[in-house]
């Protein structure tokens, strides 16, 4: 037996007892890039029929697969003891100390086993304003001034993943009435049991949601979002982008407004989950994920960036304060960086080197983020939530804006090496900091390489 050391879980909370050896529990087996071979399919199932395990899904394009059993059952397996224990936030999780002991020939071939630990990884990155419209824009009002396409998204497909909380039909029915748009195409799917649970508290998950459902919505009218509900823990994350990376028409870019500090990821995780974005990237979807909300730390001690905004396949992106005009063309754009704590994330990458798009602006790792756009809850976005009309910002908003910019423009393939070639095409910051980073001109730590300037990066993307 060999040990998958790279699946190792820090304990973080109080024991307060083992789970019910007979309770049934869904695990994730996720093989390593070009490790997809039907050899090794047949290696993983073979080992869960001889250790009393069920398989409940094979998805070869995603290189996954689903294995269910008892607790008593994946203890055998893995030669593990799983335990209970109570968060310092208050809720319970699944969770085992060391390594899974796995088969010898599944090393270099399995990335990673997950659902054995059921940690919360992530947090939404929107932040909700005072109860009133005052102070926000509508997203379309943001977009006239980034200069937008003004085409609508129909037949075009984005898929939005959420880890909490749910919408309301009522609210998108309020919302596109107010806007005078067609009526909203959305579908929800379930992933690993997680579904679409509206909380009816506006402070909750369900802020991510109708921020990230309604941005969409405002820019490309007629395009299809498709939203993942998951559980938040890797298994839940991880497997929401692959489902949404495997489906079938595959949307056109995902977007993504969950993260963590690179540091609290488990490399297993970390490195599985950077793997399903490659393969994104390879094809041809773009996936749009939030910087953060908390400046250069992260929301922790020193300087520190956010997975999985920090991988170099995604499109990292960041906040600036925006102010318009009253014919809403731009006034003014700053760093996002409020009184109340509130910043954009961004800084350098603790483990990703330096891809090659972004040799002259980085030294030795990825820099974060790429790109930027309105984010400062005092400058956000007019959004309903739970029937309630208020004023959400944070780089949440910027990840569904950037996705449903590129469903205007029809775009296909990786962005990144054109953006970096091609920085006139962006509204360069030059003012403000996120903490330790300062703007300045051309990329920078806080905006990368500035808010959009529609148009002309839409030229630039169709010579391509």
């Amino acid at each position: 037996m060999a040990y998958l050391a790279n699946t190792f879980h820090k304990r973080v909370g109080e024991l307060v007892g083992k789970p019910d050896p007979h309770e049934n529990i869904v695990v994730s087996v996720h093989l390593k890039d070009g490790k997809n071979s039907k050899e090794n399919f047949d290696s993983v199932v073979s080992f869960a029929h001889d250790n009393a395990l069920a398989v409940d899904h094979i998805n070869e394009e995603g290189h996954l697969l689903k294995l269910s059993g008892t607790v008593a059952d994946f203890e055998n397996a893995f030669k593990i003891k799983l335990n209970h224990l109570k968060h310092p936030k208050g809720y319970i999780y699944r969770h085992y100390d060391g390594s899974i002991s796995a088969p010898l020939k599944w090393k270099g071939v399995v990335g990673g086993i997950f659902g054995l630990n059921t940690k919360f990884r992530a947090r939404s990155y929107h932040r909700v304003q005072p109860r009133d419209w005052d102070g926000g824009y509508f997203p379309n009002e943001v977009s006239k001034a980034y200069n937008f396409p003004t085409a609508d998204g129909e037949g075009k497909t984005i898929a939005i993943v959420e880890l909490g909380g749910g919408y309301n039909e009522s609210d998108n029915n309020a919302y596109a009435s107010k806007l005078n748009l067609p009526s909203i195409k959305i579908s929800s799917i379930s992933v690993d049991k997680g579904a679409n649970s509206p909380t009816n508290d506006p402070d909750s998950a369900d802020g991510e949601v109708a921020l990230d459902i309604q941005v969409v919505y405002a820019i490309a009218p007629k395009t299809n979002i498709l939203v993942y509900f998951a559980p938040n823990s890797d298994q839940g994350f991880m497997d929401a982008v692959t489902a949404a990376a495997t489906a079938n028409p595959k949307p056109e870019a995902i977007s993504i407004s969950w993260g963590g500090p690179e540091d609290s990821w488990s490399k297993g995780a970390l490195n599985s989950f950077n793997e399903i974005l490659q393969r994104c990237s390879k094809n041809g979807i773009n996936v749009t994920v939030a910087a953060g909300d908390n400046g250069s730390s992260d929301g922790e001690q020193g300087i520190n960036v956010d997975f999985p905004g920090s991988s170099p396949y995604v499109i990292s992106c960041g906040g600036t304060k925006l102010t318009l005009n009253k014919d809403e063309s731009i006034h003014s754009e700053v760093v996002w960086n409020d009184s109340d704590g509130g910043a954009t994330g961004g800084g350098i990458s603790k483990v990703f080197p330096r891809p090659s798009y972004q040799n002259n602006v980085v030294k030795k790792f990825r820099g974060v983020p790429d790109l930027s756009g309105n984010a400062s809850p005092t400058t956000g976005y007019k959004i309903i939530i739970d029937g309630i009309q208020t004023v959400v910002g944070g780089t949440s908003a910027v990840a569904p804006l950037v996705a449903a910019y590129l469903v205007l423009v029809d775009v296909h393939g990786d962005i990144h090496d054109i953006i970096y070639k091609n920085e006139e095409v962006f509204n360069d910051i030059v003012e403000g900091n996120n903490g330790q980073y300062k703007a300045r001109k051309g990329w920078d730590e806080c905006t990368g390489l500035g808010s959009i300037k529609g148009m002309k990066l839409k030229e630039i993307l169709e010579k391509k």
